[in-house]
C-alpha cells in the first residue's frame, strides 16, 4: 500500500507528513492546517518541475550544487569555445582575401557570443554563491584564490536557506 501525501499550499508539490520545509519550493509549514491530502498514489515518483534551459543557464533564482555548476560551466565553456573558433576561421579566412568588412561580421558575431558566455557563468556562480549562503555580490570575492576555490569546492548549506530549498533535497 502506498503512503500517504499531502500537498503543498505554495507549489502543489508532493510532500511527506511532517515535513518542516517543502523540498520544491522550501515553503516552511509551522502547521499543517493549509496542507491537504491527496489520494495514495501508485507510482513513487516526485513532482518535480524541469528547469527551462533559460532557467539552467540565465537565471540567478534558487540554488545550484558543485556538481550542476560544474558542469554547466563546463558545457557553456565548450559550446562558446566551437562558435568561437568557428568564427574565428571564418573571420580569418576573409582577411587572407583582404575583405575587411567580411571579417567585421564574424568578429561582432563572436564578440556576442563572449557576451552570452560571460553572462550565463556569471548567473551559475551566483546560484552556486546562493547555495553556500551568501549574497551573489560574493562572487566578487571570488576574483582572490581562496574564495574561488571554495566556490568550486565547498559543499552547498545543507536543507534549505534564503535563497531557496536545498537541491540535493531527496538524491541520495
Amino acid at each position: 500500500m502506498a503512503e500517504q501525501k499531502y500537498v503543498c499550499p505554495n507549489c502543489n508539490g508532493l510532500i511527506d507528513y511532517g515535513t518542516r520545509f517543502c523540498p520544491h519550493c522550501g515553503n516552511a509549514f509551522s502547521n499543517w492546517e493549509n496542507v491537504y491530502s491527496v489520494p495514495p498514489v501508485n507510482n513513487n515518483a516526485a513532482v518535480v518541475k524541469e528547469e527551462s534551459f533559460f532557467e539552467k543557464y540565465f537565471s540567478t533564482k534558487g540554488r545550484l550544487n558543485r556538481k550542476a555548476a560544474i558542469l554547466r560551466n563546463l558545457f557553456i565553456s565548450m559550446v562558446g569555445s566551437v562558435f568561437i573558433f568557428i568564427l574565428g576561421l571564418i573571420s580569418g579566412g576573409s582577411l587572407m582575401v583582404g575583405d575587411l568588412s567580411g571579417a567585421l561580421i564574424p568578429f561582432l558575431l563572436g564578440l556576442i557570443v563572449c557576451i552570452v558566455m560571460l553572462y550565463s557563468s556569471l548567473t551559475i556562480n551566483i546560484r552556486r554563491c546562493h547555495d553556500l549562503d551568501k549574497s551573489g555580490l560574493y562572487i566578487f570575492a571570488t576574483l582572490l584564490i581562496i574564495p574561488a576555490f571554495k566556490l568550486v569546492f565547498a559543499k552547498g548549506t545543507t536543507g534549505p536557506n534564503k535563497y531557496g530549498p536545498d537541491p540535493l533535497a531527496g538524491k541520495q
